[in-house]
């Protein structure tokens, strides 16, 4: 086994792991594709789909953030 990777780098294991979990457990573990070059392309329209819904998810709760009914009141 490798000893000598930097820890800096491995520091940020963490994120990918976390992505692709979110990955799998949003769209699936399985690839329908059968040789390497599909699979390739299954795997970068599955990351492409996350990053869209990642994107869309933290747009529609910055727009709902504006229509909670606790917000300031108005003074006219």
């Amino acid at each position: 086994m490798r000893t000598d990777f930097k820890k800096e780098i491995y520091g940020q294991r963490w994120q990918v792991e976390t992505v692709f979990s979110m990955i799998k457990r949003n769209f699936g573990s399985v690839l329908r594709a059968r040789n390497l070059e599909s699979q390739a392309r299954e795997m970068l329209l599955l990351v492409l789909t996350h990053n869209i819904a990642i994107i869309q998810l933290v747009k529609e709760l910055f727009y709902r953030a504006f229509l909670t009914p606790f917000s300031l009141p108005q003074f006219k």
